[in-house]
């Protein structure tokens, strides 16, 4: 929404001006309005001047390394929050004393957990701030930051399946039909994924999870030529052949989905998933692609999800609150984070790639009333959620182009490339 009709960045051949740069010479890290792009938050963690590192966790033991040629970081104000998932359970502050170019190890001394809850991830969080205001940031202002993953594992708890309701099947040639207490799924047999989920009596799902293996190409993707390279992955999950689909009931509470598919790669692929529908209404999706040998890149593993309008609120356990990628996430903490839907789309000047989220714990698609379906990674999810597919963004120059659809576009991925091309 940030663009007014009347107004786009315009860039190098908009006028059928030749030679051009295209995008090249405006994509960098903020827009032409000078309003932030994501990429700024990484070069100001990487560009930061006092590197945290881990000495001894479980006792509190950091090392700290003043890369500053001429300040003393006792100029600056150290906090420090320690968390179970995002809540804080213990927070101080410190005053450190370290002459430029130097190191020494810190004890930060929080107060380890008596009860370690199962499955849950603990953080310790570190920030230095301006004490004073300057001429270029007020008081406040953070200079530098680090995140801790702590040593405080306990396993999380198996699904219960004994205390599930039951759940029923039926079955003709392509459709299944599960239903159990408050929900219901089709299943489609010739495509090998679910065509319904609705939960009581409200669509949830309209199609998926749908296997996908490509991105919309970023400025530097195309810059080495992917679109071409790893072309023979842009519409392989789309144009799947299922195989065989075979039907197990795990006693009255589960049944199991098993799909063969063949993918039509240059050379052909093969793709799985094991679908496990319990009584709960939970569903259990394990994929797995055995990609044929000699093939180039994939671009992005996982799947796509089209998700009705009116979920459109977006909450995640993860990197954030920023876009992230694998190459390009330090600057992003894990933390629980919110917005819409239409927020996570980020209006590059030729419109690419946006919006991931690396390092998911679990994300949520709620509507206003709070129901909406629920998304957790073993371990570990890449997440997009966008009113525009990988397709919409795929081939159009300017935002102001696209057409927004409705639906949301979930991607629940393994993994998508880095920004680094």
């Amino acid at each position: 929404d940030g663009y007014p009709d009347k107004y786009f960045f315009a860039y190098g051949g908009d006028w059928g001006d030749n030679p051009n740069d295209g995008n090249f010479c405006v994509n960098g890290l903020i827009f032409p309005d000078r309003t932030v792009q994501p990429e700024l938050y990484e070069v100001k963690k990487v560009y930061q001047n006092i590197e945290l590192k881990a000495v001894d966790l479980e006792e509190g033991l950091v090392e700290v390394e003043n890369e500053f040629l001429f300040t003393n970081i006792n100029e600056f104000d150290m906090s420090w929050q320690f968390l179970e998932d995002d809540v804080v359970i213990d927070a101080g502050d410190m005053v450190i004393d370290l002459e430029p170019l130097s190191t020494k190890v810190i004890t930060i001394p929080y107060d380890k957990p008596e009860n370690i809850k199962a499955g849950a991830n603990y953080w310790l969080n570190i920030s230095f701030t301006l004490r004073e205001d300057t001429s270029w940031a007020e008081a406040g202002h953070e200079i530098a930051k680090e995140q801790f993953s702590m040593p405080f594992n306990k396993e999380g708890l198996p699904l219960d399946v004994r205390n599930m309701p039951e759940v029923e099947v039926e079955e003709n040639d392509d459709i299944l039909q599960i239903s159990g207490e408050n929900f219901s799924v089709e299943f489609d047999k010739t495509t090998g994924t679910f065509s319904s989920f609705k939960f009581d009596g409200k669509e949830i799902i309209k199609e998926g999870p749908v296997p996908n293996f490509w991105r919309a190409p970023l400025d530097n993707d195309k810059g080495y030529g992917m679109p071409t390279r790893s072309g023979t992955w842009r519409y392989a999950g789309q144009n799947r052949v299922i195989n065989d689909v075979k039907v197990t009931r795990l006693g009255d509470q589960a049944v199991q989905i098993d799909v063969d598919a063949t993918l039509p790669t240059s050379t052909p692929s093969q793709y799985k998933v094991t679908y496990t529908i319990f009584g709960s209404g939970d569903i259990v999706v394990s994929n797995t692609l055995v990609a044929a040998s000699g093939l180039n890149e994939i671009p992005e593993i996982g799947t796509i999800l089209t998700i009705p309008e009116g979920f459109e609120n977006i909450t995640w356990y993860g990197r954030g609150p920023q876009e992230n990628y694998w190459d390009r996430n330090t600057g992003a903490h894990v933390g629980v984070y919110s917005g819409t839907v239409d927020e996570q789309f980020v209006p590059y000047l030729e419109p690419q790639e946006t919006g991931n989220k690396t390092d998911v714990r679990w994300v949520t698609l709620t509507n206003d009333e709070g129901i909406g379906l629920l998304a957790v990674g073993m371990p570990l999810l890449e997440v997009n959620a966008l009113h525009y597919t990988p397709e919409d963004l795929s081939s159009t120059t300017h935002p102001y182009k696209l057409v927004r659809r409705d639906d949301i576009t979930l991607r629940l991925n393994y993994k998508q490339m880095g920004v680094g091309g």
